[in-house]
């Protein structure tokens, strides 16, 4: 039982980490309807607690806060092409929007109405490739949520898209030029 609600309590708090609102997280109670046991940023518990059902709960959330704020040139260092700009603050936004998700090429150019070679295209004439493009975007998200907190370094690495940890300080080392643990060191 306090495996369970170690598991659920890192999962609330991953989805609030990554910019869910209105967090709501319920249990059933054994022989009743289910037991809300997170809400409005609150846990609780019942007064039997030994009769929740914790093997199974759900999470949901009403809205989403996209993490980023900052402009484009602070995620891609290259200067892009002023009639580029529109068009990669785009693919940005809707990269940011959901940071952990393993984007494909295709998939991508489909969500914003082009072909796959016309994305290709486009984040060429801006100096960019799609692997680029979503690392640098990744590491940024990485770079806020190590700078925000102390949430676990694996569990950033997760929450921005990164299979594992070791990929994770790869990449961040080849594109920050220190480990994440240093990082956060340096910015708080």
């Amino acid at each position: 039982m306090p495996e369970n609600f170690l598991i659920c309590g890192l999962i609330i708090a991953l989805l609030e980490g990554i910019g869910c609102l209105g967090l709501r997280c319920e249990m059933q109670i054994e022989g009743r309807a289910g037991f809300v046991i997170r809400e409005n940023g609150q846990f609780k518990l019942p007064r039997n607690v030994e009769k929740l059902v914790t093997d199974s709960w759900q999470i949901g959330w009403q809205s989403f806060s996209s993490r980023i704020n900052n402009p484009v040139s602070e995620i891609i260092s290259l200067p892009i092409p002023h009639d580029q700009t529109t068009h990669i603050e785009s693919l940005v936004r809707l990269l940011m929007a959901d940071v952990s998700h393993q984007w494909k090429v295709g998939e991508l150019a489909q969500e914003t109405g082009q072909s796959k070679r016309s994305l290709q295209r486009k984040l060429g004439e801006a100096g960019l490739n799609f692997s680029s493009l979503i690392r640098n975007v990744r590491i940024h998200e990485a770079c806020s949520l190590l700078a925000e907190g102390d949430a676990p370094v694996t569990s950033i690495a997760f929450c921005t898209g990164f299979s594992d940890s070791a990929h994770f300080s790869r990449d961040f080392r080849a594109s920050m030029g220190m480990t994440p643990t240093d990082y956060r060191v340096g910015v708080q």
